[in-house]
Formats: structure tokens, sequence, C-alpha cells
């Protein structure tokens, strides 16, 4: 049974999509201007050109508008490995563009959903409304939060089973300062590409290990935040947003799979040694030992 639900969605993520080039470890110019890691994205591995998941978010029909409703939060909850995974919908008026990427029927779902064409994962999903109305939905959190590791997530909706199958990581910084200065650490910050094997096999084992817990467990987060220092961190600052060490201690994610698909939910953040993504899901704190690393690997000092 498919239960349905309405809040209040507060995210907007824009990502250009670029190819990889089989390169070291790359870190691009940054650009003297106070927005200039934003144009840095254009040259970072961001996506795979082409792919089926790039295909499938350039298919909106010419004829499909989007509105303020397309701010609210529709979700459907659908049954994916033994677990009740919760759907998100991707816009708000049907899309007739999507009816090429139809694939077989997603039977767990019931009647009225399918698998997208050619995706070998379950990060989409295509719904049919009784009208004939097609809608894009994308996966959000398994609805039990507080009882899954996310190497679950990887091998049942993402279909990502060891490192080998993630091609490159790219890091932005985190947003939420977006002060003067909170923007010149932005930029100073830059984006940054990982595509060595050893880099990406060790934050691959950290993350499939990291157990979930629900993104409401505000205590967790705020008595952790003075968990680790670092070269940028102010013992005398009560508020880490405004001093901006958590600018300086945050990376945004972009995991870009092998087959072309990304996972791009994801937050790091260095002052306690959590992942924190989008949808309400949080990671219980790292090992020390696993945050050094993670931090080795995003220069994090």
């Amino acid at each position: 049974m498919k239960k349905l639900l309405s809040a209040v969605l507060a995210l907007a993520l824009c990502l250009a999509a670029c190819a990889c080039a089989g390169k070291k470890n790359e870190e691009s110019f940054v650009d003297p201007t106070i927005e200039g890691w934003r144009a840095e994205l254009a040259e970072a591995c961001t996506g795979v050109p082409g792919s089926v998941q790039d295909r499938l978010l350039n298919s909106r029909s010419s004829d499909s508008t989007y509105t303020t409703s397309d701010l609210m939060f529709i979700g459907a909850y659908v049954p994916v490995a033994g677990r009740t995974a919760l759907y998100e919908q991707q816009g708000r008026s049907g899309n007739e563009g999507l009816r090429q990427f139809m694939g077989e029927p997603y039977e767990p779902g019931g009647e009225g959903w399918y698998r997208v064409k050619d995706m070998d994962n379950l990060k989409y999903l295509i719904r049919e409304e009784e009208g004939g109305e097609l809608y894009r939905y994308e996966f959000r959190n398994f609805e039990s939060l507080n009882n899954y590791s996310y190497g679950e997530v990887y091998s049942a909706i993402f279909g990502v089973n060891s490192a080998d199958d993630i091609l490159c990581i790219t890091t932005t910084p985190g947003q939420a300062n977006n002060t003067l200065e909170g923007k010149e650490i932005q930029n100073k910050i830059g984006v940054h590409t990982y595509q060595e094997r050893e880099d990406i096999e060790k934050f691959y084992e950290i993350t499939a290990a990291a157990p979930c817990r629900s993104g409401t467990d505000g205590k967790m987060r705020d008595r952790n935040l003075d968990r680790y220092t670092y070269s940028f961190s102010d013992p005398s600052a009560s508020d880490k947003l405004a001093s901006g060490e958590s600018t300086w201690g945050m990376r945004s994610l972009i995991i870009v799979l092998q087959n072309g698909t990304t996972i791009d939910t994801w937050n790091y953040c260095a002052l306690n040694g959590m992942f924190y993504e989008y949808g309400g899901v949080i990671t219980e704190p790292l090992a020390e030992e696993d945050v050094r690393s993670l931090n080795a690997i995003f220069g994090i000092e």
C-alpha cells in the first residue's frame, strides 16, 4: 500500500553535467571573483553527458510548466529490497517526455510504477497516474531512518557494491553562510575532483559502513560541533556559521558512478565528523581515524 504525504521542501540544487577525464586528483584555478567557484563546476567531474540520467533530466516536454506548487513536497512510499523507500515527485505537471524512458513495470511498487529504461539502478522511478500523466520520482531515504547503513542505500538504490562502481567524487564549498565573508571563504575553498582509486576506495569503505539516523536528532549534531579543531577553529566563537568555521569545514559532494548516475545529496562536516543528507538523514559520528582519513582526502586541516 502506498502512502502519500505533503510538506514544505526547502531545497534547490542545480548541477552542471560534465565528463570525467582519467586524471589524478585535480584542483581548479580559483577565480578571484566572489562567486568564482561556481564557474569551476563547468570543468569538474559532475556527471557523464549522454548518460541515461543526463537524458532523463533533460526530458521535460515543452508543454510542461512549473508553478508555485512545484515547491511543495509530494512523496510516495515504495517497497525496495525488503524496506520501504521514500521517493519524491519531481515537478507538479505531467511530463509526456518521460514516456520514452518508461522501462519494465516496477512490480514491488504496484500498478503504475515503472523503472527507467536502460537505467540499472533505482535512483529514479516513473509513475503513471490514472489519467495517463507521467511523473519522475527520486529516491530520498528509507522509512526507518535509524536502522540501516548507507551501504544498503549504495547497493539497493544505486547498485553500488564496491569502490569500482564509483568514477569520481567532486566537492564544492558549503553554502549556508551567504555573507560577503562566507562567499569569500567558499571561493578560497573552490571545487575539487578526486579520481585516485585509493582515495575513492577509502571513501567508499567509510561511507558504506556509516549508520544512518533521522536528521531531527539535533542534540547529536549540536553536542558534536566542537569535536574536532582545525587551523580555522576559533575556540571563543559560539556561532560556528558566523565565525566561518562551518564553511571552512563543510563540503558538498557529487559522487559520479561509472554508469553516469550521480549521488549529489551529501554534505560532509569535519567539525563533528558526520555526513548530512538532503531529505532529513544524518550519519552517526564517524570514528576519529575515519574523520582524519576523509580530511586528508578533502584537504581539511
